[in-house]
């Protein structure tokens, strides 16, 4: 089977050539389009929510209005 390929390339090697600078060619191109992204995005998904209450103190308000609006929230498609 290699005997087949190398004599083959031997006997035609304009046509390995042409092939050989196409892929490299098209390489390059898709080399241009590759998205490179070095610094990958790993945090968590993260909701932050600044709430109000007249009357009510800092840990309440985390408690009984944030905390249970920041979990609702955390499961949003796209967010």
């Amino acid at each position: 089977m290699l005997n087949a390929i190398v004599s083959f390339s031997v006997r035609h090697r304009l046509a390995v050539l042409c092939a050989a600078l196409a892929a490299a060619g098209w390489g390059a191109i898709a080399l241009k389009a590759l998205p490179v992204d070095a610094f990958p995005d790993v945090t968590n998904v993260q909701v932050e929510i600044v709430a109000t209450a007249q009357g009510k103190s800092p840990f309440e308000i985390e408690k009984f209005i944030a905390y249970p609006l920041e979990n609702a929230l955390r499961g949003i498609p796209g967010l």
